[in-house]
């Protein structure tokens, strides 16, 4: 028969057990891992002297900074919560619209992740804060032809815009449509992968 003081010591001994497990558990959940964030500014000035920041954001440097200064303030993060959270400043406004306009241009959503060294989760919420702030703008709303005169004038830019005027009547475009599709099989296409986007991870 086992005495009351065995009895004691085992269960004393398993609820310092439980004590170290649940310790070790909450130590793993506790640790944490940060990314340094990269500096914005130099990026665009590095893709400025590479001449690549027009053709990967399709639009100048100067447009740029003027969208920054029209959404700045729909933009800005607290700097106080960054710095408790991570120990760095918060996501500059130029940041924000910076990834937002390139993934919007196509870019792919790996490349701006790792660019920017941002966490997968970390990278929808800024891009859907951009995209939000975009979207309701009233600066930025489009505005329509309305009447006959307006309309002129849009074609008349379309014509501008063409090589010798060619493009004449157009007073409208439309950028591109995603038709999504299921992937074929090899019998039906001899290269299945050229119908993959890679920017919205689809069969199209």
């Amino acid at each position: 028969m086992v005495s009351s003081d065995s009895s004691m010591d085992s269960s004393s001994d398993e609820s310092i057990l439980c004590i170290c497990l649940i310790s070790m558990r909450l130590s793993e959940h506790a640790e944490k891992f940060y990314c340094c964030q990269v500096e914005w500014e130099r990026h665009a000035l590095i893709l400025c002297n590479e001449k690549q920041f027009d053709s990967k954001s399709q639009m100048s440097y100067d447009a740029f900074k003027k969208s920054v200064s029209i959404l700045e303030l729909s933009l800005e993060q607290n700097n106080a919560k960054s710095i408790n959270s991570c120990g760095e400043l918060a996501i500059s406004p130029s940041h924000i619209l910076g990834l937002t306009i390139r993934w919007c241009s196509g870019s792919s959503f790996h490349d701006l992740r790792d660019a920017g060294n941002f966490s997968r989760s970390t990278f929808f919420w800024l891009l859907w804060k951009g995209i939000y702030s975009i979207i309701h703008c009233t600066r930025l709303q489009m505005e329509l032809p309305r009447t006959t005169n307006e309309l002129e004038d849009v074609k008349k830019g379309f014509e501008s815009k063409s090589t010798e005027n060619i493009m004449s009547g157009c007073v409208g475009a439309l950028d591109g449509f995603l038709l999504l599709i299921r992937m074929p099989s090899r019998r039906e296409a001899s290269n299945v992968r050229q119908f993959f986007s890679g920017h919205y991870q689809q069969m199209d």
